[in-house]
């Protein structure tokens, strides 16, 4: 039998049966380090869409997966409602941070993987961004 755990309030949810499914959860105790990504990144911010869509070729997009860890590998693109890039994640990572680390080995917020394009040669993010402006969260 699992033991049900309350985690605060859920406000804003919003599922469009495609690429975004999201809400906020309020009034909540933050664990320490919850502002670091594995433990070891703090968390600077968030990279807007057209931050992504800037990114130079080659950058190390990188996620936290439950399964793999933390891993990085080159932006393949960042455009329309994705940013695309190496497809090394594993079953079991969908919904882990994707972020890009500064040259002070801080975290920018990207996205959430989602899964891999429709080819399985690129692991694929939604933008976080967005979300956070509809949700009126920093």
């Amino acid at each position: 039998m699992s033991e049900q755990v309350p985690f605060g309030t859920v406000t804003g949810a919003q599922f469009n049966g495609g690429s975004v499914d999201s809400a906020a959860i309020r009034d909540v105790t933050v664990p320490a380090g919850a502002t670091k990504i594995a433990g070891r990144y703090p968390v600077a911010g968030v990279l807007t869409r057209t931050g992504a869509f800037a990114l130079p070729p080659a950058t190390p997009i990188c996620l936290d997966g439950a399964k793999s860890g933390v891993i990085c590998s080159p932006i393949h693109t960042a455009a329309g409602d994705y940013i695309q890039f190496g497809n090394r994640s594993r079953e079991g990572d969908s919904g882990a941070a994707v972020f890009v680390v500064t040259p002070q080995n801080r975290a920018l917020l990207v996205g959430i993987l989602s899964g891999s394009d429709s080819t399985d040669r690129f692991d694929q993010a939604t933008y976080i961004e967005p979300v956070l402006q509809r949700l009126g969260a920093k």
